[in-house]
Order: C-alpha cells, then structure tokens, then sequence
C-alpha cells in the first residue's frame, strides 16, 4: 500500500519507462537534498508565488500582498488571525474555503486570511513538498510584516499545507499561538521526521498544535506529532460520506 501512495502522489505512473525512470529519479533527489538541507535554492522572489487573501465578510476580500494600505484600513491587529493554507495541487478556489468563511464568520470574530501557494503547490509530490520550506518561510515573513500579535494567530493547514504552517511557525520560534494539522502529508514524513522536524509540523511550532488524522497509512501522518492528535472513525480511510479514497478525506468529514 505505501508503495501505491507513493506512485499516486509522485505523479511518476505516466509515459515511457525512461520517462518514468527519469521522473522517479529527480523525485528521489529533490526529496534527498530537502531532507537533508542541501541545494535548496531559496528564492527570493517566493512573495510572487505566495498570495494573502484577507476576508472581512462572505463576499469581501482583499489582496493583501499587493496593496499594502488595506493592512492599516482593513485589517485589524486587536482581534484574532487566522490563515488557511491549502495543500498539495490544491488552490484557494476550493469550495471548502467557502464553508470555512461563512463557519468563521457566523462564530469567531477575527481577521480571516487564506493563503495560495497553487504555484509552488501543483507540483509532482516531491517537487511541491520541497518549495514547503519556501512557502513557510514566507509567510513568516509575511506576519512579522503584519506586526501583529503572533500569540493571536492561528495557522490552519492541510496536507502540504500542514507542513508550510509548521515551518511557518518554526521560523518564528514556535510563538505563533495555534496551528491545526488537517491530514498533514504522510509520503515521506514519516522517514524525513526523523531526519529534521524543522522540515515538517511538530509540536514545537506553537504554543499549541492539534492535529486531525482521517487518511492515516494512506495519503496523511499516522503518528502524533502535535499536542493533541485525533483520529476520528480510526483516522483511516474511508471515512463517512467519502466513497472516493482518491478526495480528501479531511474536508468531508469536518463537516460531519
């Protein structure tokens, strides 16, 4: 079964057999060099490929990389932040981060921000899994822009996006107050976690860190890697209401 996952993620399964080949190998070096820190090429442009959404309602938002003014108008340093980071070939189009405006809107009072990362994300898997390093990075960066309070910001990702939130917060020292874990990736965190958790989410990267496992031995980390982990029906797939493996379990059955 791993060996399966791991075809399916790495996008590697099309073309010749030299094609394949070739693919499996630059998969397997760029995995090599990001576990281990080496020839990572950390681009000073990745604010172009990263971008901030900031929703003040259901229909209002603003671009907040671009129009910097927005920030002393629009956003508001006084109450709560909360940045939503997609995952693998994922986008902020997704119609989930629908449900989640309108479910942060109607109970919490805060300023509601989703990243896009979709440039760096729609990868084949290793590809992406190693711009996470950059992503997080910048959007480090981009809350100590904000000068807010890194106490009142709680990072929620998914897959991939679980990892960028947790380099995120360990760029910044672990200060940030939450990051919630939806199914962070599992193809290759299992070993690369051992290697350097700096790389991928731990507990160390906030103040608190929960963590929801529902593809666990799939496409999602099986062990606990945060202060509280949970693992709804067994953490394993299927879950209620998916009746395809290949769509990510987390989402449905968050609205469950």
């Amino acid at each position: 079964m791993n060996y399966i996952r791991l075809f399916l993620l790495i996008g590697v399964c099309t073309g010749t057999m030299d094609e394949i080949k070739e693919k499996l190998l630059t998969q397997l070096r760029s995995f090599y060099d990001f576990a281990l820190g080496t020839e990572i090429d950390y681009q000073s442009n990745m604010h172009l490929v990263v971008t901030y959404f900031l929703h003040v309602d259901n229909s209002n938002k603003h671009k907040l990389d671009e129009f910097y003014g927005v920030r002393e108008t629009v956003y508001n340093k006084s109450i709560p932040t909360i940045l939503i980071i997609h995952g693998y070939t994922d986008s902020k189009e997704r119609e989930v981060f629908k449900h989640l405006r309108q479910m942060f809107a109607a109970n919490v009072e805060a300023n509601l921000i989703v990243v896009d990362w979709s440039r760096a994300a729609k990868q084949i898997y290793f590809t992406a899994m190693s711009n996470t390093y950059q992503v997080g990075k910048e959007i480090a960066r981009f809350l100590l822009d904000l000068d807010t309070d890194l106490s009142m910001v709680h990072l929620i990702g998914h897959s991939l996006g679980a990892h960028v939130a947790g380099i995120a917060g360990d760029c910044l020292d672990g200060k940030i107050g939450r990051i919630t874990g939806l199914d962070p990736a599992g193809p290759g965190y299992e070993f690369l976690g051992e290697v350097n958790n700096s790389l991928s989410l731990d507990s160390g990267d906030a103040n608190f860190v929960d963590v929801i496992h529902t593809a666990s031995w799939f496409f999602g980390v099986l062990k606990p890697i945060g202060h509280a982990d949970f693992y709804p029906n067994g953490g394993a797939i299927p879950q209620p209401g998916c009746d395809n493996i290949i769509v990510t379990e987390v989402w449905k059955t968050t609205t469950y």
